[in-house]
């Protein structure tokens, strides 16, 4: 409870003002998919829709968070980058051209037409294929750090990352969210 009194009370102080830009945040959402999607596909089995993930109420303030090599439990990033990710939740599809050209050269299917394609067959009794959203991810006040919400084979999660040293992104941590 008093971390849902908290994440309230920074949502209303946070503004769109805190925006630091969308390169690096396109950057961080374009390293989490080369995780997840390291060759090229062509089987159709994922898409990715344009709206933003559905972040709440992962990683929120009583959610556990895990280290993303080991999946031992670990500490939170800031309740104020949560905050941001949730206030600011927009998609990164939508949002960066580098994500669309990164799905277009791995052959993944994305946008309104592909998800709806993927959607529910009758006859199968099965989606067609997984439908994934990725949130463009929220940045810290000094740019190191991102968090960005996924949604789509059946629930939702928040993923933490880290800029390195040579200015790429590392997938740290992550929360499980909702299970539909």
């Amino acid at each position: 409870m008093f971390g849902f009194a908290l994440f309230s009370l920074l949502l209303a102080g946070a503004s769109a003002s805190d925006s630091v830009g969308y390169d690096d945040q396109c950057a961080a959402a374009l390293s989490y998919l080369a995780v997840l999607h390291p060759e090229a596909r062509s089987d159709g089995t994922v898409v990715y829709g344009v709206r933003p993930a559905n972040v709440f109420p992962a990683g929120m303030a009583d959610t556990a968070w895990f280290d993303h090599a080991t999946n031992e439990p670990r500490e939170a990033p800031s309740i104020d980058l949560r905050a941001k990710l949730f206030l600011h939740n927009l998609s990164a599809v939508d949002t960066c051209p580098t994500v669309r050209a990164f799905l277009k050269s791995h052959r993944i299917k994305f946008g309104k037409s592909a998800v709806k394609a993927a959607e529910w067959d009758q006859r199968t009794k099965r989606r067609r294929a997984y439908i994934r959203f990725i949130s463009l991810p929220a940045l810290g006040p000094d740019s190191h750090d991102a968090v960005l919400g996924m949604e789509g084979d059946g629930g939702t999660w928040s993923v933490y990352l880290r800029r390195q040293s040579d200015g790429s992104w590392k997938t740290s941590a992550y929360a499980p969210g909702m299970v539909f």
